[in-house]
């Protein structure tokens, strides 16, 4: 077929013309915006992709809180335990949840969180009860509260993160820390029966 034929009808008609310019003008907005849209959805996701969902928050929210907790009651305890044993037991908790309070919070800032830079008020009150103690009483409570049931919370929390974590470097985060979490709890639970029996 010759479509030269029907280009005279063009030229003739300008009218005719219209509703293909409308046609194409139409689909042209159309396609721009698609494409619009898609870019938004894409720039959505991708704003999205570095949000953590509320487990995996609320994990970091109180693994702050809890090695909070261990920073101010050992820094406390270096100075006021009794024991020679409580005092480096307390030195090497500061320095090891120094650490791993230090990487969390470097891990919270790269998903766009703020972590609580204190203990939770619960922890708040027992510091308080230790600030008030000395000698044997001080010693007994700190590896009580402080070494033996603090670990047990904080290895459940890191194991619980392990297995329920749906964030690849939070995962990676709680498999890293929970062996040494779990060997402060052996530490502290020997502490704990050398304390009782002085």
């Amino acid at each position: 077929m010759n479509l030269s034929a029907f280009v005279p009808l063009f030229r003739f008609h300008p009218a005719s013309r219209k509703p293909a310019m409308l046609a194409a003008a139409v689909a042209g907005l159309a396609f721009t915006g698609a494409v619009a849209a898609m870019s938004q959805v894409h720039a959505a996701s991708a704003e999205t992709e570095g949000r953590l969902n509320a487990i995996d928050k609320q994990f970091l929210m109180t693994a702050a809180q809890a090695g909070n907790a261990e920073i101010v009651a050992s820094k406390t305890a270096t100075g006021k335990a009794n024991s020679d044993a409580v005092k480096a037991f307390a030195s090497e908790m500061l320095a090891d949840h120094a650490k791993v309070a230090d990487g969390l919070k470097k891990l919270a800032n790269s998903k766009g969180i703020s972590v609580p830079d204190e203990p939770s008020m619960k922890q708040q009150a027992l510091i308080a009860k230790l600030n008030v103690l000395d000698g044997a009483k001080f010693d007994q409570l700190y590896t009580a509260e402080i070494g033996v049931v603090a670990h047990k919370e904080a290895v459940a929390l890191f194991r619980k993160a392990v297995v329920n974590a749906k964030d690849g470097d939070v995962k990676a985060f709680a498999q890293q820390t929970l062996p040494a979490l779990e060997h402060h709890l052996q530490m502290a639970q020997s502490l704990k029966t050398a304390v009782d029996k002085e």
